[in-house]
């Protein structure tokens, strides 16, 4: 069954940036991070980080809504990125994060030649490992990080790109 909306992909610029700490300020109790942020902090991490951070676009009814965002961060030269999304509660439970996953899978693989996804998920975050199994990543194990148990789950790009819809 083909869902009611299409999913597009901008690269996130600075004016982007109020709206991303709406999101990011919301799901914030699922990050690594859990502090939250004010838009001057915002202003001064997005202009020295080296994640590349991408807007998910939803298209439903007609209307193009921002619905939340991809960070990539390209490991060395090995055609590997590990990714993550955070998805505005608003969109939630609509299967928007299934459809956007499996098209970012395409375009990040179109537009930097990438041929496996990793990401890091915290042990608790049960919806989040659901879907990424769904998805059919594999979970690779469980590592301590100074506040969290978090699992790594693996992807190739071939098989998100497979899956139906």
């Amino acid at each position: 069954m083909s869902p009611d909306f299409e999913i597009s992909f901008s690269k996130m610029q600075s004016d982007d940036l109020e709206w991303f700490l709406g999101i990011r300020n919301q799901v914030r109790h699922n990050l690594h991070n859990t502090e939250e942020f004010d838009l001057a902090q915002c202003k001064v991490w997005y202009s020295t980080t080296p994640i590349l951070y991408f807007v998910v676009h939803a298209e439903i009814d007609s209307r193009v809504e921002k619905c939340g965002y991809f960070r990539v961060r390209f490991l060395d030269t090995i055609g590997i990125a590990e990714i993550g999304m955070d998805l505005d509660p608003e969109f939630q439970g609509r299967n928007v994060a299934y459809e956007a996953y499996r098209k970012f899978a395409r375009f990040i693989r179109e537009s930097h030649d990438i041929n496996g996804l990793t990401l890091r998920v915290r042990v608790e975050n049960t919806r989040a490992i659901r879907l990424y199994e769904r998805l059919g990543f594999e979970n690779l194990g469980t590592y301590h990080t100074e506040e969290f148990l978090e699992y790594l789950m693996f992807s190739s790009v071939t098989n998100l790109v497979k899956l139906p819809t």
